[in-house]
């Protein structure tokens, strides 16, 4: 039997006029934020513009920051350009004054890190950034990308949270146009072998997505993609698509996080008082 495709035959003209002006507003915002020398300053002003997007279209209950995600044993993870969080159903942690949050694992529901040029060493600072993060026991239990590779029950590996994690890229260093997709991967598995990716036990399908406005989309854990070639508006639409999706699936799954597992035992420390402990009125 065929698989059914999903989407339109014919699609929503106001919709992809609509994908197509969000994605070159990013990447002319991106293009402005070369008028910095400081690369950390040109990073931020290009994280921002894609923070604004997200803000404008996913649904209300989730929040967009960057900080750093934390779990109840304080394994911690560095700090990522974009978090998209629960702000609904569970508080932050901290937020600093420059805007960083601190976010409880429970509430981490994706990760996006955004990238001016896609190269080796961000590959490699990428999946050492994916492993952290997916290593983070949410709910004293695990994402399910890392328990496959732990002893977990079966029923109990279905209903555990999921965390995405996307690299998103305006360009790449690599000059192979017909084989780009076959370099990209290499690089990606060349990237889960750094020192510093090996150290958290980096594996391949950490990252989920990786885009490259001006060349295509691929899923490094299942070695495939889509060329794209200068058609920055498709894209953009399957990277945007792709996270959406998935956002609405794991909301279904999620419960709300319980910050005391972050803090001190409740039920220490209580004594009975007794009426003739009470003072007299």
């Amino acid at each position: 039997m065929t698989k059914k495709l999903r989407g339109a035959r014919k699609p929503i003209q106001p919709f992809q006029d609509s994908i197509k002006l969000s994605a070159q507003e990013i990447i002319t915002n991106g293009q402005q934020a070369a008028v910095f020398l400081h690369k950390g300053i040109r990073g931020d002003e290009r994280a921002a513009a894609l923070a604004e997007f997200l803000r404008s279209t996913i649904p209300a209950r989730f929040g967009i920051a960057k900080g750093e995600a934390i779990d109840y044993q304080g394994n911690q993870t560095t700090q990522l350009d974009l978090i998209v969080y629960d702000r609904h159903n569970t508080a932050v942690l901290f937020k600093g004054k420059d805007g960083n949050l601190l976010i409880p694992a429970e509430s981490v529901y994706a990760a996006v890190e955004c990238k001016t040029t896609l190269n080796q060493k961000e590959l490699d600072t990428s999946y050492r950034a994916a492993a952290k993060l997916k290593k983070l026991r949410p709910y004293q239990s695990f994402f399910k990308c890392n328990a496959s590779s732990l002893k977990v029950e079966i029923d109990k590996f279905k209903t555990l949270p999921r965390c995405h994690y996307s690299l998103f890229a305006f360009e790449t260093n690599s000059t192979s146009s017909a084989e780009w997709l076959k370099t990209e991967l290499a690089r990606a598995y060349e990237g889960t072998q750094s020192e510093s990716a090996r150290s958290e036990g980096a594996h391949i399908s950490d990252i989920d997505n990786v885009l490259v406005l001006n060349r295509g989309i691929f899923i490094p854990g299942e070695a495939k993609g889509k060329v794209y070639a200068n058609d920055t508006t498709n894209a953009f639409l399957d990277w945007y698509l792709s996270l959406m999706n998935f956002l609405q699936r794991e909301a279904k799954r999620r419960t709300p996080g319980d910050l005391q597992i972050y803090s001190h035992q409740y039920q220490r420390g209580w004594e009975p008082i007794h009426p003739k402990d009470s003072p007299q009125p």
